[in-house]
């Protein structure tokens, strides 16, 4: 089927007499900056066949029960969320929570950038009284903790209400 469709064009490179050079829509020379930007690919909806849509995204949600931090994530944490997601965890790096709980009940998927992320977390935290702690893992997630050795640098507890009260 090719690519044809797929591609939205916003920008044409012109030859001039400095060389080739890129043109944005409304004639003028793009920046470095701007020139990976023109090319993009249109955004699709893909099915597979258990029925499950791509791409999935990170979507954070962050309350204050007195002093302790929620954090409640979902999507899934792979190499293209979790900057967004150390963003969310170190927002203030001066004025972080003394105790956090970090929901990851409807995480569905981590690999390595985002146990790197709750380690930058950890690193952040370390001097400051208090704790962090992981509610909600999924068993694939679980895995992941416990084979990296993670689950010995954060308390992991079933639900929210558990990590609160004990």
């Amino acid at each position: 089927m090719g690519h044809r469709g797929r591609w939205r064009i916003y920008a044409a490179y012109r030859w001039t007499t400095r060389g080739r050079r890129l043109y944005g829509r409304k004639g003028r020379v793009c920046t470095p900056s701007e020139r990976g930007s023109f090319l993009r690919p249109q955004r699709h909806r893909v099915t597979d066949h258990d029925g499950a849509s791509e791409p999935s995204r990170l979507s954070a949600l962050r309350t204050t029960t007195g002093t302790t931090v929620i954090l409640s994530l979902e999507g899934e944490i792979d190499l293209h969320t979790a900057r967004r997601l150390r963003q969310v965890l170190t927002a203030d790096r001066d004025d972080l929570p003394a105790r956090m709980v970090i929901d990851l009940k409807r995480v569905t998927f981590m690999d390595s950038s985002g146990l790197h992320a709750l380690l930058d977390l950890h690193d952040a935290t370390r001097d400051k009284p208090g704790w962090i702690r992981l509610s909600g893992i999924q068993p694939a997630v679980q895995r992941l903790i416990e084979l990296s050795g993670l689950d010995a640098v954060f308390d992991c507890y079933p639900t929210v209400h558990h990590a609160l009260t004990v």
